[in-house]
């Protein structure tokens, strides 16, 4: 790359900008960047990530992230350091934001994707627990302590008391009072003969 007068002044104010940002200790905004990315003297790509970082020597550095040989790396380098060593810094190209915005988009859509499948999946567990029920109007039986029991099963579930529970155990959790119910064990068909 030729440096000319107006590119080396473009460069040294920039880098005096980088240096007043960094001073103020705030994130270096990456329309004060001399570009989107740096290319090397071998031609890779390097894509800045703004930073507030600096060298001993007090410079502001630019830490960037590039891939070779398949493997992603990152870095600290100041702008001195870059252009001394023959980096050219330069805009993303249109294909590099196509390609950027593609793969948002790819990103966005797998997470669309995960929450409309947690969805489903709650609603066919909501479903799979009403279809363990008996038909609706079914009047269930059950014995606890030498005391008769009976409970209905509705549209929304079993109704025991006036009060409708989601579940068989549910409903057997409110007449014993424990914890945890067996429920289809609990509640039967039938009324239990006495013993």
């Amino acid at each position: 790359m030729i440096s000319t007068p107006t590119a080396r002044a473009k460069r040294r104010e920039v880098a005096t900008r980088l240096d007043t940002v960094v001073a103020g200790g705030r994130r270096i905004p990456r329309n004060e960047l001399p570009g989107d990315c740096v290319r090397s003297k071998t031609g890779h790509i390097a894509y800045i990530i703004t930073t507030t970082k600096r060298n001993r020597a007090g410079e502001p550095l630019v830490k960037l992230q590039f891939e070779i040989s398949g493997v992603v790396g990152n870095g600290f380098w100041s702008i001195a350091e870059l252009t001394k060593a023959g980096g050219t810094f330069m805009a993303q190209t249109e294909k590099q934001k196509k390609a950027a915005a593609a793969k948002a988009a790819k990103a966005k859509a797998t997470d669309a994707k995960k929450k409309a499948g947690s969805n489903d999946a709650a609603k066919k567990k909501k479903s799979t627990s009403r279809k363990a029920l008996p038909k609706v109007g079914t009047v269930m039986y059950a014995r606890y302590k030498g005391k008769d029991y009976t409970a209905k099963i509705t549209a929304e579930g079993v109704d025991w008391k006036g009060k409708i529970y989601s579940s068989l155990s549910a409903a057997g959790c409110a007449v014993t009072g424990r914890p945890t119910c067996a429920g289809p064990r609990f509640w039967s068909l039938a009324p239990r003969k006495k013993k």
